[in-house]
């Protein structure tokens, strides 16, 4: 069998791209994801380590290992537990209004979300 070829043009997509939905999130703690990973050091060792959010997203993170069958001491903390959720909502909304300050679809939804809370 000899090499494959073709013919580059014609794989090309020449569709106007279509401007991708932004979707404004539920949660301004963790942007929806449901946890954080942060970096910290146990025993000179440096490791990830993974944090729950207190929004119901988060709730698919809980763990604790000492109320477990067979008890552990292993859990997944709360990200309450390592900074102040008010100040990283704030400046995840911060940063979110900065990175879409020129997309007026996405700042008039803000807008519109602001209105009804």
């Amino acid at each position: 069998m000899g090499p494959i070829t073709f013919d580059v043009e014609t794989l090309k997509d020449n569709t106007p791209a279509k401007m991708q939905e932004v979707k404004i999130p539920q949660c301004w703690v963790c942007m929806d994801q449901g946890f954080l990973i942060y970096n910290k050091e146990v025993n000179r060792w440096m490791g990830e380590f993974i944090a729950h959010c207190t929004c119901p997203e988060g709730t698919k993170y809980m763990y604790d290992g000492t109320k477990c069958k067979r008890p552990s001491q292993y859990h997944i903390s709360s990200i309450a537990d390592l900074v102040d959720p008010e100040m990283m909502a704030r400046e995840n909304i911060q940063a979110f209004i900065e990175k879409y300050k020129d997309n007026e679809q996405v700042m008039g939804k803000l807008q519109q979300i602001r209105g009804k809370a």
